[in-house]
């Protein structure tokens, strides 16, 4: 059902787009059946005009499938481009818009990793196939039956019966060629391996003297490859006999058929060509249904990705922006996905405008994850966290990051961006203010290597980089946790006196194990 919904989403955007490429790939099937029949009149032609004429009728039809096919060609390819621009979009901004909780949950690395080097292509591709095929497929069954009813409905039945028992055994036949074939080429692997290996170590062998011994082994690896040849060989070769005669049966005991019921020999030559077509098409449709079953991990790792969002409401109608802010966290319960463990039950803590908040605890505590509620990156158990009584999870994340500024313990730098676009990260700042905030975070050195990437950074240069940052934007609620972890004393104590005037009209919450920097005027919570 997934695949269907997906297809759907996908196609409808384009959809009078990709009916007219159906209509071409249907045009391209109806031409294909017309194609067998004059070839098989051609056969029983008798006078030059009327194989002239079957000719001339074989060539005109050749030429437009082929010009058919290749406008249902590219029209496909451009609606494959349309869609993979479309899902690439949506995916990323997905990623870029997701919380914590769905990192965790659907963002998994490994299944990111995968549907970004591949699913994405593979998905598109398939589902295209798929309904481009199945309906060009189905044209040509549809077509095919109604000519075979025509002549007679037992025909049709025959016809039906022995092409589903040629594909159904011919299904059940051909992976026992493919096991001996896999274990063929996987003794062939082993033996190019050993020789690669040979090469690569031969210092080491030579010096050890073991070149009789590796001689041996792969005299072993050698004889097992030569013996798994036959065995192939003869398993192909009975395989192939197997459905050579299961082929031919099916078209004498169609042929036996027609004879009894007294059709002649052009009659049976058309029949004949019907039936491969019937057979061809059934085969189709039974390897798009595989593929669709293969792909369906796929095609559900993209959709969990392409849907990330879709379930959440904003109501802006609720956002209350004003110079005076305060926050309430009203007794929230909470626990990790991956973990049933509270990490906070029950827990209020009211931060009042301007307020400066110390909050104190062993690690574990949850005070870091206290930051990363308040930002919406994971869902509650119960209660509620607000903004001016506003509840975060009604406010969006870009009004959020409008909103708050962090400091936090591993600060992220990008090796390919500016040192200036690395502190910017997007807003609009002069590079004569960057250069300001540099001297006031310690970091002067810094000042001629603005426009030249990040790179050996220590930790303290990463600490005073991540505090720059917060300078830039005048946010009236400011996240710090650990600030200074990476700093000496002298530092600290520079860093902390160019903060104090910047945090004097802001919310600000300090998580930190270093008292030095808790003030007086600071209200301590201890976790």
């Amino acid at each position: 059902m997934t695949n269907i919904n997906f297809a759907y989403i996908l196609i409808n955007p384009f959809k009078y787009l990709f009916l007219l490429g159906l209509l071409f790939g249907c045009l391209c099937s109806y031409l294909d059946t017309k194609i067998h029949k004059e070839i098989s009149l051609l056969i029983t032609c008798n006078e030059n005009t009327e194989i002239y004429i079957r000719i001339q009728n074989i060539i005109v039809i050749t030429f437009f499938t082929g010009l058919f096919g290749a406008i249902r060609g590219g029209i496909f390819t451009y609606i494959n481009v349309l869609i993979y621009e479309k899902v690439a979009k949506k995916i990323f901004f997905n990623i870029k818009s997701a919380s914590m909780y769905e990192w965790d949950t659907v963002l998994k690395t490994d299944e990111l990793s995968k549907c970004l080097l591949g699913d994405i292509s593979h998905v598109i591709e398939t589902l295209s196939f798929l309904l481009n095929a199945s309906f060009r497929t189905l044209t040509s069954l549809i077509y095919v039956s109604y000519i075979l009813y025509n002549l007679s409905s037992n025909i049709l039945c025959l016809c039906f019966v022995l092409s589903i028992c040629h594909v159904f055994i011919f299904h059940n036949i051909h992976p026992w060629h493919g096991k001996y074939v896999e274990i063929t080429n996987k003794n062939k692997l082993k033996l190019e391996k050993h020789m690669n290996e040979y090469i690569q170590k031969y210092n080491g062998i030579l010096l050890y003297s073991w070149q009789d011994f590796y001689y041996n082994v792969f005299e072993n690896n050698l004889k097992n490859f030569k013996d798994s040849v036959p065995v192939q060989s003869v398993v192909y070769s009975i395989l192939t006999f197997l459905t050579h005669i299961i082929c031919k049966w099916g078209e004498i005991i169609l042929i036996a058929f027609l004879l009894y019921e007294k059709k002649t020999i052009p009659v049976i030559l058309e029949i004949i060509s019907y039936y491969n077509i019937l057979t061809s098409t059934i085969n189709t449709l039974k390897d798009l249904s595989l593929n669709t079953i293969k792909s369906k991990e796929q095609v559900e790792r993209v959709w969990n990705i392409y849907t990330l969002n879709e379930t959440k409401k904003i109501d802006l109608s609720h956002i209350i922006l004003e110079n005076k802010y305060s926050i309430a966290f009203n007794n929230i319960s909470f626990s990790y996905p991956s973990d049933n463990t509270l990490i906070f039950n029950n827990f209020s803590l009211k931060i009042n405008e301007r307020e400066h908040i110390a909050l104190i605890a062993k690690s574990g505590s949850g005070k870091t994850t206290l930051f990363k509620l308040l930002l919406n990156q994971y869902e509650l158990k119960t209660g509620e966290i607000l903004i001016n009584n506003c509840n975060v999870r009604n406010i969006p994340k870009k009004v959020l990051n409008q909103l708050i500024n962090i400091v936090p313990q591993e600060p992220v730098f990008f090796s390919n961006l500016s040192l200036y676009e690395n502190i910017v990260m997007g807003c609009h700042s002069s590079k004569e203010n960057i250069k300001s905030i540099l001297e006031k975070v310690q970091l002067s050195s810094f000042i001629n290597k603005i426009d030249e990437p990040l790179t050996d950074l220590s930790g303290g240069e990463r600490q005073r980089l991540a505090i720059a940052r917060i300078l830039v934007n005048n946010c009236p609620i400011i996240i710090l946790d650990e600030p200074t972890a990476s700093l000496d004393t002298e530092t600290t104590s520079l860093i902390m006196d160019t903060l104090k005037d910047y945090m004097v009209d802001k919310i600000v919450i300090i998580i930190t194990h270093n008292h030095n920097i808790i003030t007086d005027s600071m209200k301590k919570i201890f976790l």
